[in-house]
């Protein structure tokens, strides 16, 4: 019966009492090894799991939590080493985003100024009056 029976990923086909087919979460060392580094996956927990078939297994069996509720195939490969944000980058964030952000706009807006470019008249109106026209937010 498990034969032609469908289970989303982490989860495998097991036989009821009944002996109807159901889905269960699949335990990760059910799954097949990897044959190859290029077989491993990072999850969103920064974990490398060794194919995708032990991420979703993990996933499952964490179903109902948090932990489970955020676990998702972040990227194929092992996971690389992301050291923690230093508690001034921390601080520098909201600034160098909305720098960085200005500049977006400004070179969108300034683009061609013979044609409106990649802005809407609307947005290139926006854009002036965020950038041009301070006093209207005053």
């Amino acid at each position: 019966p498990c034969e032609n029976f469908r289970c989303k990923r982490g989860k495998t086909c097991k036989l009821d009492g009944d002996g109807k087919p159901g889905c269960v979460c699949q335990e990760p060392l059910e799954c097949p090894p990897s044959m190859n580094e290029f077989e491993h996956v990072c999850g969103t927990d920064n974990k490398t799991y060794d194919t995708s078939c032990k991420l979703f297994a993990a996933k499952c069996n964490l179903e109902g939590t948090k932990r489970g509720h955020k676990l998702h195939l972040d990227y194929l490969g092992p996971c690389k080493l992301i050291p923690k944000c230093m508690k001034n980058e921390l601080v520098q964030f909201p600034l160098r985003m909305r720098d960085w952000l200005k500049n977006v706009l400004l070179q969108l807006y300034e683009h061609d100024s013979t044609s409106p470019g990649f802005l809407t008249p609307k947005q290139r109106f926006r854009v002036r009056c965020t950038f041009y026209c301070p006093w209207i937010y005053l």
